[in-house]
């Protein structure tokens, strides 16, 4: 045989390859990619993710056809907390979008959420986020109240004895299983024992969807949801309790109720603020949070939105106004969480201000949707619902209440900066602990007074400590105590400290009214540390540790909570590990 046939023969065999391995890979690639859809809309972004990355080992040329599928990998990373994944995804999103025609919305979006995880990965967001307590509660399914569907929107009411909850489970009334609707039910709750929920009998159970309920005990009235087609449209309505009965249902006007979809109405503990979820025209997209008032004259108020630092280009739902009427509790798909709808709360700061909005932590929220969370009349007892694993349906009712097998005390470390407590903890064991302010009817600057002298108890004058000759681990000992107590009033050449006050995606600069309300903008500085790009605001300057955190806990007591300390030498800013660590040196050199 020829050279010629020889090449010939090699040539067809690996035509024929190719042409076998082609259809397999793209076989393998439509079942992966089909699994992986399914689970997306699901919200189970982790088995998502496995399955679009298995897709993707199939691709040999990336082309504009795969555009949905390094989006949607992309965004599943993320959601996982992936980030550096996820940025591996969005590169090659980025790439495939150079060499084709793309939508330029989602263009940008894949750039927002780009830098969203590099931020993550360089600079952690749970640093702005509250601290874990999955060590001070447990999580509990309310068996008695679940079933193999959909059970949501749970409340407590009638000083706790009675559960009001939304459930689309079958009853013996059903006889199309395909056609049932989401119902209002009550079970009774005494010492501790649920009963088995009945649908309450009350024209506010129709033949359509009704759920979502929220109860003012003030006025003896529910408020709820209503819908014929619970994807389109959806009106609020509210109905009174009177006695053991139900007055008729009214629906409420059109400054709230509009031709879009309303629901998931949450009433003030007065009565007078409605917060409710709403799909109407010029919102940030999707369904997005609004309130309305009460007037004098009984009418409610035209709705106003919460604004865009609550809702998003996505779904906000579920909001619940806490007893305080200044603390809102809602779910999100927007804003960057564990999974799916995650549950946040935001405050109110300000006149028609809401706080930048906080995650909580697992395990409350996590890799699937979390919704409704409503607190409760009993202390550290709150409801939520979840798609979690482990449950008996779809969405399940599960309880937070506080661990009883341990008292744990809560202190913080007054002297730490919030990103390197832990580097702290570790590196200095001799730091004084202050506990922890707690609500009590103490004026807040009588608190700052008593945490001030508890500090100074335990600080001494800022000279140098003395020298010793003696080699013996006892007298070593003693100046290295001197020396961490000396650290607190040491004032080192170059070296100041700041407090940050905020931290935000968006320039607001330092004239915005969350911080003009309560501060001298003259006195605050806009900082940006790469390589991430959030815009901080940091106030004063002080030259003492001491004197540093006295001022950080008169900043706390003008409500900004979450201020801590930062650290700079020589005009770059460090660590407090390294501001300590500056402080020390000088004293070993002197």
């Amino acid at each position: 045989m020829s050279a010629n046939n020889k090449i010939i023969k090699i040539l067809v065999g690996f035509s024929l390859l190719i042409a076998i391995t082609n259809p397999l890979k793209a076989q393998t690639y439509n079942k992966e990619f089909k699994k992986a859809e399914k689970a997306f809309l699901e919200s189970r972004y982790k088995d998502a993710a496995d399955f679009y990355s298995n897709a993707a080992l199939t691709i040999k040329s990336p082309n504009k056809s795969h555009l949905e599928l390094f989006y949607k990998l992309g965004y599943c990373e993320m959601r996982i907390g992936e980030y550096r994944k996820a940025m591996t995804s969005y590169a090659k999103y980025l790439s495939i979008s150079k060499r084709f025609k793309v939508n330029i919305k989602e263009l940008k979006q894949v750039k927002e959420w780009n830098e969203w995880c590099g931020i993550e990965l360089t600079e952690p967001m749970n640093t702005r986020k509250p601290k874990g307590f999955n060590d001070l509660i447990e999580i509990k399914s309310l068996s008695t109240l679940n079933s193999p569907l959909n059970d949501f929107g749970a409340i407590l009411i009638e000083n706790n004895t009675r559960f009001i909850l939304s459930s689309n489970r079958p009853t013996a009334e059903d006889k199309d299983l395909y056609a049932i609707n989401n119902d209002i039910y009550v079970a009774k709750y005494t010492n501790g024992v649920i009963s088995n929920p009945l649908k309450i009998r009350a024209e506010f159970n129709s033949k359509a969807e009704d759920f979502s309920s929220s109860f003012c005990k003030a006025t003896q009235t529910l408020y709820y949801t209503y819908s014929k087609d619970m994807n389109e449209k959806a009106d609020i309505y509210s109905c009174k309790k009177i006695n053991d009965n139900w007055a008729e249902p009214v629906k409420l006007p059109v400054s709230i109720n509009t031709s879009a979809w309303e629901g998931f109405p949450s009433i003030s503990q007065d009565g007078k603020s409605l917060y409710f979820s709403s799909t109407r025209e010029n919102g940030s997209g999707g369904a997005d949070l609004y309130f309305s008032v009460l007037q004098a004259d009984g009418s409610w108020s035209t709705a106003k939105s919460l604004g865009p630092v609550v809702n998003t280009k996505y779904d906000e739902i579920s909001p619940h106004i806490d007893s305080t009427g200044s603390k809102l509790y809602f779910s999100s798909n927007g804003h960057l969480g564990a999974g799916g709808f995650d549950i946040y709360y935001t405050e109110f700061e300000a006149s028609s201000f809401w706080s930048e909005p906080t995650h909580l932590p697992p395990p409350i929220n996590g890799e699937t949707d979390d919704i409704c969370y409503t607190t409760t009349e009993i202390p550290g007892v709150a409801l939520f619902s979840s798609k979690r694993r482990g449950g008996s349906g779809i969405y399940d009712i599960y309880m937070i209440e506080p661990k009883k097998d341990k008292e744990i005390e809560k202190k913080e470390d007054f002297f730490v900066d919030a990103a390197d407590q832990k580097t702290e903890k570790k590196e200095v064991k001799t730091e004084t602990k202050v506990p922890e302010e707690t609500k009590t009817d103490v004026p807040k600057a009588e608190k700052v007074a008593k945490v001030t002298k508890d500090v100074e108890k335990a600080t001494t004058s800022p000279t140098k400590p003395a020298k010793t000759t003696s080699g013996s681990d006892e007298t070593a000992s003693a100046v290295s105590e001197i020396s961490e107590y000396q650290l607190f009033n040491a004032s080192i050449e170059g070296l100041y400290f700041k407090v940050q006050i905020g931290a935000y995606r968006n320039h607001i600069t330092k004239y915005h009214q969350v911080f003009t309300s309560k501060l001298d903008p003259q006195k605050i500085t806009e900082e940006q540390w790469p390589p991430d790009f959030l815009y901080k605001y940091t106030i004063g300057k002080q030259f003492t540790i001491t004197s540093a955190t006295n001022y950080k806990l008169e900043i706390r007591s003008l409500g900004y909570k979450d201020a801590f300390l930062t650290c700079y030498y020589n005009s770059n800013r460090i660590p407090m590990s390294e501001a300590k660590e500056v402080i020390r040196k000088y004293y070993r050199l002197n």
